[in-house]
């Protein structure tokens, strides 16, 4: 073999050894830095923080497509799969449920569990360490969620925008009822399939921004959307029967749907919008007459005290004004009619009945 042959091969073991060399201090570079949660993953910005974890919006570095992408730290109980876990619970949620209904869902594109070394930072110090003295239990969970070195990441498919930065600022009625409409129907393709969110109000539907001229089918009849198709996102209180549930979870689900919280953020708060946010909560006495009058519609429920305060309100809109000394009175934001709020009270239990209710309203020329 001539010097020749020999000096390139030389050259080509030098090259190999650099080339091995860097990819290694890449790779250790990535472990080291706990912003590379994925492979292939850019993160771009923070979209915002919770509790448990923090979002970010991030972009494939070969297909350029974005995705919302949640770092949440867990503990090591929950690196194994189990529906005790809610890790684990939201993604059976998004694996037999948001792929079957793309459209009012969010998905869950990839996940990994696995030791990183994200530390969560809470930014509102004070906020939680007044909880130390408000609830002292939760307070230690999450103080020593906060030690442990185990992290979820999940990829999600994004949305544009949250239905509560654009729900209050609509005064076009019929828009908020077809809004609410899509709400309603989350809520009950989710309840129909066994599973329910516990936590779904309008900051956690998202918006996705469509034609204006888009329009969704319900149950064979198209409500409009007006630009904006509602999903719902962030399924970490997600439960159904067929998981292992605490007793309280149980009873959650014995009594209480997805309509619950909607009910005080966009039919409550919506139809009194035109009195000051700070009053509309003001508790005030009932009547006797009056509270047999709200009995009448209240008699599904075991304790009908949350639907009551808000109910009262609504039905005597006036009176309540009078109660919290409003001298120049002002008119009820009656998106929907007040029957049709006591129609839905009265059918709490029962979506569908609420779903085919509204749409009829929706479609009635005469209402709007």
């Amino acid at each position: 073999m001539n010097l020749f042959k020999l000096f390139c091969i030389f050259i080509i073991l030098i090259f190999f050894l650099f080339y091995y060399k860097l990819t290694y201090i890449i790779n250790n570079s990535k472990k080291n830095n706990q912003e590379n949660y994925l492979d292939n993953i850019k993160i771009i910005k923070e979209f915002g923080k919770g509790w448990q974890g923090t979002v970010y919006l991030v972009e494939d570095i070969y297909s350029r497509k974005k995705y919302a992408m949640k770092v949440e730290q867990i503990f090591k109980k929950d690196m194994k799969e189990t529906s005790e876990s809610m890790v684990w619970r939201e993604i059976d949620f998004s694996n037999n449920l948001c792929w079957k209904y793309p459209e009012q869902f969010m998905q869950i594109y990839r996940y990994e569990n696995k030791k990183c070394n994200y530390v969560h930072k809470f930014d509102n110090d004070k906020k939680f360490k007044d909880l130390k003295h408000e609830n002292i239990k939760t307070y230690n969970f999450f103080n020593n969620l906060y030690k442990s070195p185990f992290c979820s990441i999940k990829l999600f498919s994004i949305v544009d925008e949250i239905l509560e930065n654009i729900l209050y600022k609509i005064d076009d009625k019929k828009i908020i009822l077809d809004l609410f409409i899509q709400v309603i129907y989350i809520s009950y393709l989710m309840n129909k399939e066994g599973y329910y969110h516990c936590d779904l109000h309008p900051r956690n539907i998202g918006i996705v921004y469509v034609k204006k001229n888009t329009t969704i089918s319900i149950f064979g009849k198209d409500i409009p959307t007006y630009g904006y198709l509602l999903q719902a996102i962030d399924y970490g209180k997600v439960l159904h029967n067929k998981y292992i549930m605490k007793e309280e979870e149980k009873e959650y689900i014995k009594y209480k749907n997805d309509l619950e919280l909607n009910f005080y953020r966009i039919i409550f708060k919506i139809m009194l919008k035109n009195i000051d946010n700070k009053k509309i909560t003001k508790i005030v006495p009932i009547s006797k007459e009056d509270d047999n009058i709200l009995n009448k519609f209240l008699v599904n429920f075991e304790d009908n005290t949350y639907f009551k305060k808000y109910l009262y309100k609504i039905i005597f809109f006036d009176k309540f004004q009078d109660q919290i000394n409003i001298i120049n009175k002002v008119k009820l934001f009656d998106f929907i009619p007040i029957e049709s709020v006591i129609f839905i009270v009265e059918n709490y239990y029962n979506l569908e009945n609420i779903l085919i209710h509204l749409i009829y309203l929706s479609l009635s020329k005469n209402n709007f």
